[in-house]
């Protein structure tokens, strides 16, 4: 796992598809795992919950072999603690 600044997260947005895309679902949950799971966290800046982008981003985190624990970090509880903090 990388060494962060405290503050620093990085979003899933459309930039992890892409990763995905180029290099496979593979890599990119490594990539994840490298950056440290506490440290992701799962953003888009499309509007609405159906958009493309997000059902695509859903698609790419459940093909992961991450544990369920994991996942919830990624996708609400990570930004929970965030939020909550400040």
């Amino acid at each position: 796992m990388l060494v962060w600044e405290p503050g620093i997260y990085i979003e899933t947005s459309n930039g992890l598809n892409m990763i995905a895309g180029l290099y496979g679902v593979d890599f990119a949950e490594r990539l994840i795992l490298r950056l440290g799971v506490d440290k992701v966290v799962f953003g888009s800046d499309w509007m609405g919950s159906r958009s493309r982008v997000t059902k695509e981003n859903m698609g790419l985190i459940n093909k992961m072999s991450l544990t369920r624990e994991e996942k919830e970090k990624i996708l609400g509880e990570n930004i929970r603690k965030i939020l909550v903090a400040n």
